[in-house]
C-alpha cells in the first residue's frame, strides 16, 4: 500500500484542503506578503470557496490530493485551463500545497508529476520570494517570465514558468 496515496478530491474534502491551504499560506508567505492579509484570512471563507471549486458542477478545474496513513489530507494540486494568451500552454497549476512537515520527501513532486502527466503544456505562477520557486525550476521549464501580481493592493514580483511540450519523465 502507498504510504501517501493520491486521489481525485470531492466536495467532502473541502475542510481538509482548506486546512492545508490555510496552514501553508501562514507557513510559507509570512514575511513575503503583508501580515495584514495573512491575519485576515478566513477559514470559513476558504472552506466555502473550496466547496464551490470541488462541487460536481465545476468542471473547469481538477484537484488531486494526497493523504497520510491516517487518511488526513496533507497536500493537494489544483489545475485547469490556462486562459492567459501571453503563454501558449494549454493548462495552468492554480495551487500546489503540502503541509510543511511533509516537505523534502518527494511528495510535492509526486503531485506535480501526476498533474503534468495529464497535460500537453503547463504554466505555473510563483511569487519570486517563495522558496517553492527552486522546486519548480528542478523540472526544467522551457520559459520563465517575470511579472507582477497584486495581493491585497500590494504588487509582488511573480515568476511565470512554462513547459511548452511536456516530455516523458
Amino acid at each position: 500500500m502507498n504510504a501517501f496515496p493520491t486521489r481525485r478530491a470531492t466536495v467532502d474534502d473541502a475542510s481538509g484542503i482548506t486546512n492545508v491551504k490555510y496552514r501553508s499560506w501562514q507557513d510559507t508567505y509570512r514575511g513575503i506578503i503583508s501580515d495584514s492579509y495573512l491575519d485576515a484570512m478566513s477559514i470559513d471563507q476558504l472552506k466555502t470557496t473550496w466547496q464551490q471549486i470541488l462541487s460536481p458542477q465545476n468542471t473547469a478545474t481538477v484537484t488531486d490530493l494526497m493523504t497520510n496513513n491516517e487518511g488526513e489530507i496533507i497536500g493537494y494540486i489544483c489545475y485547469g485551463k490556462n486562459d492567459d494568451p501571453a503563454f501558449k500552454a494549454t493548462s495552468e497549476v492554480y495551487a500546489l500545497y503540502l503541509l510543511k512537515s511533509y516537505h523534502g520527501k518527494g511528495l510535492g513532486a509526486t503531485l506535480f508529476l501526476k498533474a503534468l502527466s495529464q497535460q500537453k503544456s503547463f504554466v505555473v505562477r510563483v511569487l519570486v520570494k517563495n522558496p517553492a520557486l527552486s522546486f519548480y525550476r528542478k523540472f526544467k521549464p522551457d520559459q520563465e517570465c517575470l511579472t507582477k501580481v497584486e495581493i491585497d493592493g500590494i504588487k509582488y514580483d511573480e515568476m511565470v514558468l512554462v513547459w511548452n511540450q511536456l516530455r516523458p519523465r
